[in-house]
């Protein structure tokens, strides 16, 4: 089941959250889901807090996903002086996101189906797969 995962950090600045996603990239910042380092992200927002720290929202595919990545995660946040803090988890209800308009050369969705998922959680969406029936406008 996917669940959401709310981090809250007091006094973390963007900086630091910066170089702990290079840290979790190989040096490189987090810019896609491909990026991450443990499978099962469905989606993640950071942004800072009116009170001067950051905060962190998360969806996975499953807490056992989240707790792979939490074991990278929280050596690295030392590393980077954020402090350890509890994350709040929850289940999730629902998650909409934006249809992709083309798969360009098929590279994404080859990714894509070489990815293991759980049966009911796959990233394929209705037609995603459809291939093109000719150029631009015309019809078939």
């Amino acid at each position: 089941m996917a669940i959401g995962v709310l981090f809250e950090f007091p006094g973390v600045s963007s900086q630091q959250y910066d170089e702990a996603c290079r840290r979790l990239n190989n040096g490189r910042p987090l810019s896609s889901l491909a990026d991450w380092p443990e499978p099962g992200m469905v989606a993640h927002v950071a942004g800072p807090t009116p009170d001067g720290g950051w905060r962190v929202v998360d969806v996975w595919e499953s807490e056992e996903a989240f707790g792979r990545f939490g074991q990278q995660l929280v050596p690295v946040l030392e590393q980077v002086g954020i402090p350890a803090v509890a994350p709040q988890i929850f289940p999730v209800h629902n998650v909409v996101t934006q249809r992709p308009k083309r798969v360009r050369g098929g590279a994404l969705a080859r990714r894509l189906m070489a990815q293991e998922r759980p049966r009911g959680s796959s990233w394929v969406l209705p037609g995603l797969l459809r291939r093109p029936t000719g150029p631009r406008g015309a019809s078939s």
